[in-house]
């Protein structure tokens, strides 16, 4: 017979698990109701997303050398580390984006969708290890793009429309160790897997024949990276924090099944399961943290990805080094609580700009942007509300490319609950 003692530790695994196992069902539905199409999208595994979705998504997504007890921070497994003990940290994320596309012959196009973007649970396993496990999306294809095509050695022309969806998903297990009083060291091992749907109808503009090309990758694969951390003090009113991160080079096995159709809807040739490889580049990444008297934070974030060592080269684009800088400053309101001071809220804003891993007709794609966040918690402390936006621009409308400007609004929810603790009957 189970003890009274036990009773609150099975009531929180329970709702934990039906939490979670819900969340991940709205979250992987959710994926696939895009209305959001991005050219951009259909090159390589899709348009590859390195936001938290978390507390920093109003610091320009900056983080690297961040951490604190209230929160998880995934931009450097060694965030983690200063996770209270005895607490334990759920968090889910959505975020709704508006889109608009142009080029410089064609009308702007607009589209929005809202998804879930990030499931996660994280709590101290022993004083100087802390564990989480979370599931995101890694990448997103969707994409619908119409074009013209010559035939060499004849004088007729396909129209060419091609359409894809689908993509890649980032299951994790993230460690952190403290090392001592300054110090702090993490993995997140990672299992990367999806699928990508892509189909090409070509309809020639004399000849009136058509050609149909379905393609389904499946994509799967184990993604590592790993990360430092140092905190300390800068005299009686400043705490310096400064980190790193980093994973090494990483393939992805593909399977594809491939399907040539005639105007007839007749097979004309199939390919099923020819089996290759993408690769992921290797990452470095480094920042730092001021914070005076725990109020004002100023952090900024360098990364680096080193695409051109891949040596991918087609027709259409080009992968090349890509990186990013990001700015962010917090500025938390506190009020005094049975001797104790307790976070009222936060306001927050940041920048970032990047050079993308895409080179399209000779010009390696930008972005740039800007963001707003805030947050407050309940009346308890035991859950925190983060609202972010941001409002940016990718690439440019020169040399017959397209230009996307978008508004994205952000909602992180964190619900921090006493964890292993007994209660006794009297």
């Amino acid at each position: 017979m189970l003890s009274g003692q036990q009773y609150p530790m099975i009531h929180r695994w329970t709702r934990f698990c039906c939490c979670f196992l819900l969340g991940i069902s709205l979250a992987w539905t959710s994926r696939g109701q895009n209305n959001v199409s991005s050219p951009f999208s259909m090159f390589g595994i899709g348009d590859i997303d390195y936001r938290d979705y978390g507390r920093t998504d109003g610091m320009g997504s900056t983080g690297i050398a961040l951490t604190s007890p209230k929160y998880m921070n995934n931009l450097n497994p060694a965030s983690n580390s200063s996770i209270e003990t005895k607490a334990f940290l759920f968090e889910m994320s959505a975020r709704e984006k508006t889109l608009t596309y142009r080029d410089q012959s064609n009308p702007a196009q607009t589209g929005s969708d809202l998804n879930f973007e990030k499931i996660a649970f994280g709590f101290r396993v022993a004083p100087f290890w802390t564990t989480g496990v979370g599931i995101k999306p890694f990448s997103t294809v969707d994409f619908q793009v119409a074009t013209l095509k010559n035939v060499s050695g004849s004088n007729d022309q396909f129209h060419s429309t091609a359409s894809g969806n689908g993509g890649v998903t980032n299951l994790y297990w993230t460690n952190a160790f403290n090392i001592g009083k300054h110090f702090a060291a993490g993995i997140s091992s990672s299992y990367l897997f999806g699928s990508i749907n892509q189909t090409e109808q070509l309809l020639g503009s004399i000849s009136q024949d058509s050609l149909t090309v379905q393609q389904t990758s499946f994509l799967r694969g184990a993604y590592f990276q790993g990360g430092l951390m140092y905190l300390g003090k800068l005299g009686p009113h400043y705490k310096l924090g400064l980190g790193v991160v980093y994973n090494a080079k990483t393939p992805l096995r593909i399977d594809n099944n491939t399907y040539v159709e005639g105007g007839n809807g007749d097979t004309l040739k199939g390919f099923n399961n020819l089996v290759g490889y993408f690769e992921l580049p290797q990452y470095y990444g480094a920042g730092f943290a001021l914070t005076h008297d725990d109020r004002f934070t100023l952090a900024g974030d360098y990364k680096y990805y080193r695409w051109s060592d891949l040596d991918v080269v087609t027709p259409y684009y080009t992968l090349v080094n890509s990186s990013r800088y990001s700015l962010g400053g917090e500025y938390s309101f506190f009020q005094p609580n049975s001797g104790n001071y307790f976070e009222k809220y936060f306001l927050q804003a940041g920048l970032f700009y990047e050079n993308s891993y895409l080179r399209i007709n000779g010009q390696q794609i930008k972005a740039y942007g800007v963001t707003l966040g805030t947050g407050l918690p309940n009346k308890s402390n035991s859950i925190y509300f983060n609202v972010a936006m941001e409002v940016g621009r990718r690439g440019t409308i020169s040399d017959g490319l397209i230009q996307e400007n978008y508004f994205m609004l952000k909602l992180n929810i964190v619900v921090r609950t006493p964890w292993f603790i007994r209660t006794k009957n009297f």
